[in-house]
């Protein structure tokens, strides 16, 4: 099979999922735009990391099953940690099955839980399955162009074409500025660009609530993109890095500073670049992230923090909510630690946050 029928066959299985329903069109092609030369098996990698997780999950589920009598709410808990590692690679029917099974756990219907469980399973092996022949499909389209480079084939039309629609898919031809103005020069561009991200990774060491009064939503949503991409991509290093989800039981209102100013003093946070400031937290109304680098030193001081912070407040950190994805680049046994000490359930990313999609 030659290079072009690869091509075809690859799209036809990609279209194939979406239209058949074991796909969400929208979150899986944000999945597979996060793909670059860099990081050719992103995409392979993110479903790999979530179909180890998925053991995890429906260990836990099934032993809740077999529990008596069972407790619907932690079931329920469990079934809504898997479902946003779910949710990280878009796949509906599996998402389909889970709002079933979360009927059943509401009426308290067992039964119903085992039948709707056996179902989410089982769209999860098809699922399985069918990404298996995608990415095979897609390993043979890369062996077979790598073999025409090394054969000379270094500029045919496939390859300008695929540089070309990248670099106007990412061009940025004109933005407007928050008074309004819209700029299309690329030199005024680039210098609004830089003012903008400069003024919202602009780190200080607040004393009161004004600077959170102060910023916009989409400033966090930005900053979160911006970091978790990063993290998300890191495959190679010594470092290892992860992030926290938080499900905290009151808004954002009740925090204070004293506990934000503790994590920013205790962890080493997360960067995008080299020159670029670290981040130890995203706190926003009920949405809360934290970074840190995934090692036993971290690990113990955020247990540290969250456990001191929760005794003097009102507000509450629901552990079996909360979630943590890490970089690629971190081994399994210092996940497995991290995971232990925590307590919390590893995802293979992260999918909303403050409600917008982060893939």
């Amino acid at each position: 099979m030659n290079k072009n029928q690869l091509q075809r066959q690859v799209a036809l299985m990609r279209s194939s999922l979406i239209e058949q329903g074991y796909l969400d069109e929208q979150q899986f092609l944000q999945l597979e735009d996060l793909q670059d030369d860099a990081n050719p098996n992103f995409v392979e990698e993110i479903v790999t990391l979530f179909y180890k997780d998925s053991h995890r999950l429906f260990h836990n589920i099934e032993q809740a099953l077999k529990s008596k009598p069972i407790d619907f709410t932690k079931l329920d808990n469990y079934m809504h940690q898997f479902r946003g590692s779910n949710s990280s690679i878009g796949a509906m029917k599996v998402k389909n099955e889970c709002n079933q099974f979360k009927e059943f756990c509401l009426a308290g219907n067992a039964e119903g839980c085992i039948r709707a469980f056996q179902r989410v399973k089982q769209e999860h092996e098809t699922l399985r399955m069918q990404l298996e022949t995608y990415f095979k499909g897609g390993t043979l389209l890369e062996a077979e162009i790598e073999s025409g480079m090394m054969a000379g084939d270094r500029n045919t039309k496939y390859f300008h074409n695929k540089a070309s629609l990248r670099k106007k898919k990412n061009a940025i031809t004109k933005i407007m500025t928050k008074s309004s103005q819209k700029l299309c020069v690329e030199e005024e561009i680039v210098g609004e660009v830089e003012r903008y991200f400069t003024d919202i990774f602009q780190i200080t060491n607040p004393t009161n609530e004004q600077i959170q009064r102060g910023r916009s939503i989409h400033d966090n949503i930005m900053i979160s993109f911006e970091l978790l991409h990063s993290l998300f991509k890191r495959n190679n290093g010594t470092r290892g890095f992860m992030a926290l989800k938080l499900d905290m039981s009151k808004a954002y209102d009740s925090v204070e500073w004293r506990f934000l100013a503790k994590a920013k003093s205790e962890l080493m946070g997360f960067r995008c670049s080299r020159a670029g400031p670290r981040v130890t937290h995203l706190f926003f109304v009920d949405d809360s992230l934290m970074f840190a680098r995934a090692n036993g030193s971290d690990t113990e001081t955020i247990k540290h923090i969250l456990l001191t912070y929760e005794a003097p407040s009102s507000q509450k950190i629901n552990f079996e909510k909360s979630v943590i994805t890490f970089s690629l680049n971190v081994q399994q046994v210092d996940k497995d630690g991290v995971l232990r000490v925590l307590g919390l359930t590893s995802v293979a990313s992260h999918d909303k946050y403050l409600g917008d999609y982060l893939q």
